[in-house]
């Protein structure tokens, strides 16, 4: 998609050999994850050329067509937001703007916002892992006939642009930080009082611990491993190890991330989920860096910028 000599080439050749081109389905797309405070301009370049320049290229091809349909496949992560993939999102926010932009010039496009796959796609390909911590989510991987299904719904009713996702919004919004909810949320949960409250209280319990505790390392330590082992999803009876590298024990980009937003959440304190995944990086060293910054500054700083 990236080539467009060699994406002219292709469509020369089926124009040539082959009955007329009724439709094409651009479904090309690669992810790179990464904080966006650690996140490189490879790893930004490499996803959004996929999507970017493969459009461009696409629309070259195809302007001299007469298609009966333009599937552009796109994520639901550039509206509902995921932590650690701005690059992902901001293409996919410029499919959806090239489907507007074609349909303005007679051009059939429809974007799917489609929701994970199960059995194939990067999720799939991904592991049990991580569709298990999208299901804990709200965000469950749909199997690939429901999906082609609604594809062929919305063909059928001409629509420009649309969201294919088994969605529950109340798990995902209590993943999601007040200060990084979209308006998208205003409409699919107008009430969030409840869940807002919760994760204040949890919030302030903990502050109140570290604050009052003798030892603040040690409490650090206690309240880091909890959440490591939330992130791990491993049973109460496994607390992981503190002194091991969390990298060690597991952790991956995706929990990396995850535990981040959870000790940020906590205790008002950013931590770069690269920092996480820094070898030699555990629990107990970063309780000791964690109580040391919040021992000298009362503004909280970001750890590891």
């Amino acid at each position: 998609m990236t080539d467009a000599k060699q994406l002219g080439g292709a469509f020369a050749r089926i124009q040539r050999d082959m009955p007329p081109i009724a439709g094409v389905v651009h479904a090309a797309g690669c992810t790179d994850d990464s904080s966006i405070v650690s996140m490189t301009e490879a790893q930004v370049s490499s996803v959004c050329r996929t999507k970017m320049e493969g459009l461009c290229n696409l629309q070259q091809a195809v302007e001299h067509l007469s298609l009966d349909f333009l599937v552009l496949c796109s994520s639901a992560t550039w509206f509902l937001g995921s932590h650690g993939q701005a690059n992902y999102g901001a293409a996919n926010a410029f499919v959806e703007a090239m489907a507007q932009a074609w349909r303005r010039q007679g051009i059939p496009a429809t974007v799917i916002n489609f929701g994970p796959w199960d059995e194939v796609g990067i999720i799939a390909r991904a592991g049990a892992d991580v569709a298990g911590r999208l299901v804990d989510r709200g965000f469950a991987p749909m199997m690939p006939h429901r999906a082609v299904a609604a594809l062929e719904d919305l063909l059928r009713r001409d629509v420009t642009s649309a969201a294919v996702m088994d969605f529950a919004a109340e798990k995902w919004l209590a993943g999601v930080r007040v200060k990084d909810r979209s308006c998208f949320f205003e409409d699919v949960m107008p009430e969030t009082d409840a869940p807002d409250s919760a994760t204040a209280d949890e919030s302030s319990n903990v502050v109140d611990l570290l604050g009052s505790s003798d030892d603040p390392v040690k409490a650090m330590e206690g309240f880091l491993v909890e959440q490591l082992r939330r992130c791990l999803r491993l049973p109460a009876s496994r607390a992981p190890d503190p002194v091991v590298p969390m990298r060690r024990l597991g952790l991956d980009s995706l929990m990396a991330l995850e535990l981040s937003l959870r000790i940020e959440e906590a205790i008002d304190q950013p931590v770069a989920a690269g920092v996480l995944l820094e070898d030699g990086m555990s629990v107990s060293r970063l309780a000791v860096n964690l109580s040391e910054l919040r021992a000298t500054s009362y503004e909280p700083r970001a750890v590891g910028l």
